[in-house]
């Protein structure tokens, strides 16, 4: 009778302090093993993304070029507004109102457009029209380039960039900084035959060496995405 009433004493005795103590440093640690192993799953995500967008596009722009010839046309002034998505996605060119209007039909642009917004004369893949790339609506933006009017289309990541490298657009009809694909035809550096593509997206934060272990400051890291 007594052993008995000793087995039920211990059985419901609960957990020490200690214990608690033990089980709450555990639950932390593998809070922090979540946290960490979920930062570099994400990372691993964008660029894993951001890599099949850029095969995608440099499958675009091989057939392309097996077409006519030559890459698609860069713009001199700007890397980022390049009119790879009018050239790989096509449009359509009216002799008649000499505008040019995406195979869609939601896009139109003057050749005044044209020039201003990517600084070439016209669209060369117009007039017999071929789509080379296929597009999901993360992978194109709206944007207005400087005091130009009509609305252009352009290739862009899903993923942020560094600020610099944002700019203001539309993605589906909702107004965001969108990151474009930066396109060098007319003098690429790292490719000079040919063409440079890349991008660069952001895929987490780190500490900055420079700051202090009371008061840390934290730094964007990013990761450039390239055909080089």
């Amino acid at each position: 009778m007594n052993l008995n009433r000793h087995i039920r004493k211990e059985a419901s005795r609960g957990f020490t302090l200690v214990e608690l103590l033990v089980v709450i440093g555990i639950m932390g640690i593998l809070a922090g093993l979540v946290v960490g192993l979920a930062a570099v799953a994400g990372k691993k995500r964008k660029v894993t993304r951001a890599k099949a967008d850029l095969a995608k596009i440099q499958t675009a722009i091989s057939d392309y070029e097996s077409t006519y010839d030559q890459p698609p046309p860069g713009n001199p002034s700007s890397v980022m507004m390049s009119s790879l998505y009018y050239e790989l996605n096509g449009s359509r060119y009216s002799p008649t109102s000499t505008n040019y209007t995406t195979l869609d039909g939601q896009n139109t642009l003057t050749p005044t457009e044209v020039a201003g917004h990517f600084g070439v004369g016209g669209f060369l893949n117009s007039e017999n029209s071929e789509t080379f790339l296929y597009v999901k609506a993360r992978q194109v933006a709206e944007v207005v380039s400087g005091s130009v009017s009509g609305v252009a289309r352009i290739l862009v990541s899903d993923a942020d960039g560094p600020p610099t490298d944002m700019i203001a657009g539309s993605v589906d009809g909702t107004s965001q900084q969108v990151n474009p694909w930066k396109y060098d035809e007319v003098s690429p550096q790292y490719n000079r035959q040919t063409y440079d593509l890349w991008i660069e997206i952001v895929v987490g934060d780190k500490k900055d060496p420079s700051s202090s272990a009371t008061a840390p400051e934290f730094l964007q890291q990013t990761e450039v995405i390239s055909n080089w």
